[in-house]
């Protein structure tokens, strides 16, 4: 049985492979893994060919105010989504390669999400992603000594997929 959660977790997997991986316009920063995973944490990450984005739904809310179908009562739904992108680079004192590159990869992924309309076609039937939090951060590798430069950005959007069963 076709379920539209996971059908958004595939779609999500294959929107930013196409929009940003090996294959994309993009010229530098093509993102070399992606995976959907409710969580996974920086010990995971620092194991992937970087960049990398994990993505997944993992809350929905309800509008039950909505009219009856035939089969019953239609639901309006709204699918939470994350995709954290993930890339390297190097801080010190006097030299910072990786946060003007994490915004980057950030407005990248941002620009993946809103350009989709998410009409995925099966049981349900999806509205365009919208996004409703963004947050940077740069943190050392897992397994990194504390004198070394090595970073990781990470990129997390925060969106709600709009459904409606059909």
């Amino acid at each position: 049985m076709a379920v539209f959660w996971n059908t958004l977790d595939d779609h999500l997997v294959t929107l930013f492979t196409t929009e940003m991986g090996v294959g994309s316009a993009y010229s530098t920063m093509k993102v070399q893994t992606v995976n959907s995973y409710v969580f996974a944490d920086a010990h995971i990450y620092s194991t992937w060919t970087l960049p990398a984005i994990v993505t997944a739904g993992w809350r929905i809310t309800y509008n039950a105010n909505e009219h009856m179908g035939s089969n019953g009562r239609i639901y309006r739904k709204k699918f939470q989504c994350f995709a954290y992108g993930i890339i390297s680079g190097v801080m010190t004192t006097t030299t910072d390669t990786i946060t003007d590159n994490l915004k980057e990869f950030y407005e990248r992924m941002e620009t993946a999400i809103a350009g989709d309309q998410f009409a995925l076609g099966i049981s349900e039937r999806g509205r365009g992603g919208l996004i409703i939090d963004g947050e940077i951060d740069v943190v050392r590798y897992p397994s990194d000594d504390l004198d070394s430069t090595r970073r990781m950005g990470v990129a997390r959007i925060v969106f709600e997929v709009e459904s409606t069963k059909l």
